[in-house]
């Protein structure tokens, strides 16, 4: 969490020394909304879960003529918001689990009129089920650098909308390998051997076993001189496909208020 947050202002650092920006419009937002979910794990069940999850959210955003600047936070998490099982057609239930996602994101205008952009993004994302009917877990955990495309759509002088589009290039996927947790998993754990918990994970390129997009439309409202709305929609897949097959898709809704510095 800390290294994503050196990026962010590393990022902030790299637009100064270029003198790229000339004025910025920075926010922080707090948030919240739902996360429809359908998820398939073939190393733990047959079946596939479907059910929502109450995400909270934090995000900075900073604009400038030529750059757009976003650091995104969001958390279901069952101490938090999570109180609503993930179902499957055979009456089995995933009563606790948990997603996680971090992500900063860096664009800049292609043409003259500032409504194209392109970027990078680097993206952690973590979704953890307990099976308690099974007495194991299953997880994913996805770092990935990818590549984006956004348009910006001017409504008026006090609203925009922003359509994007992301897909990773490489990433490192940390797969749970089976349904039950192995003892020199444990020890790793248990002893704190951290960094040997990378020994589970693998760098793919994408089409490697592992498949992944993302499409969000952003839209913004300026309330007054401080204060702004943002409403948040978005499609997110992914399919990884060892040591078995796992396909997820989510439809997240999160809407933001901001305040602007």
């Amino acid at each position: 969490m800390k290294t994503l947050f050196y990026i962010f202002f590393i990022g902030f650092s790299i637009q100064n020394a270029f003198g790229q920006i000339t004025e910025r419009k920075a926010s922080l937002a707090l948030g919240g909304g739902i996360d429809l979910i359908n998820n398939l794990d073939l190393a733990t069940s047959p079946f596939s879960y479907q059910g929502l999850g109450v995400p909270v959210g934090v995000n900075m955003l900073v604009m400038s003529e030529n750059w757009i600047n976003r650091f995104e936070a969001t958390f279901i998490l069952p101490l938090l918001t999570n109180n609503y099982a993930l179902k499957s057609n055979a009456g089995t239930e995933l009563k606790s689990w948990s997603k996680v996602r971090f992500n900063y994101q860096l664009l800049r205008s292609i043409d003259e009129k500032a409504i194209n952009y392109v970027g990078g993004e680097i993206k952690l994302d973590f979704f953890l089920r307990e099976y308690q009917f099974l007495d194991g877990f299953g997880w994913e955990l996805q770092n990935s650098f990818n590549l984006d495309y956004a348009r910006l759509i001017h409504i008026n002088n006090k609203s925009f909308i922003l359509s994007q589009f992301s897909f990773p290039i490489v990433g490192f996927i940390h797969r749970k390998p089976s349904l039950t947790l192995d003892e020199g998993f444990l020890k790793d754990l248990e002893y704190g051997r951290r960094g040997d918990l990378l020994n589970y994970g693998n760098w793919k390129l994408i089409l490697d076993e592992w498949t992944a997009f993302e499409l969000k439309i952003l839209y913004h409202n300026q309330l007054n001189e401080r204060f702004s709305f943002q409403t948040q929609i978005g499609l997110n897949y992914y399919s990884i496909s060892y040591p078995e097959k796992v396909q997820n898709v989510n439809l997240p809704l999160i809407c933001y208020l901001n305040y602007h510095f």
